[in-house]
């Protein structure tokens, strides 16, 4: 798990890094979205190492229902985290396309079938 949250981190400073050099090449750096950055990827660091932590204590218990599926708070924050991954990596990918000034024929994949899983397996949280 921890691989997963190094690589989420990684690709959230590498997307800021390369969001820097991008706007420094236009000539547009913004202070204040930089430290807004890397305040985020502190804070994402800090939060899912406690929500790590605190999962071990409660391991097999299901809190989130994630696209029809039922998952413990472990699979789910992989389940999201690499998600963000694939975020901050595609966004980075495309920053470094610019920088470098390439022509790279870069789409999103996108999953075309998906197995749905029945109302009845669905945990619903009430307040």
């Amino acid at each position: 798990m921890w691989k997963i949250i190094v690589g989420l981190i990684i690709c959230i400073i590498s997307n800021i890094f390369l969001g820097m050099a991008l706007s420094n090449l236009n000539k547009k750096f913004d202070k204040k979205a930089f430290k807004i950055g890397i305040k985020k990827a502190v804070y994402v660091f800090i939060g899912s190492g406690l929500l790590l932590a605190g999962s071990f204590f409660v391991p097999n218990i299901m809190v989130i229902n994630i696209g029809g599926l039922n998952v413990n708070l472990i699979d789910g924050m992989k389940s999201i985290f690499t998600a963000g991954i694939v975020l901050y990596g595609s966004q980075s990918l495309n920053k470094l396309i610019k920088i470098l000034n390439v022509k790279v024929d870069a789409k999103e994949v996108q999953e075309k079938e998906t197995i749905p899983v029945p109302k009845e397996n669905e945990i619903r949280v009430t307040k």
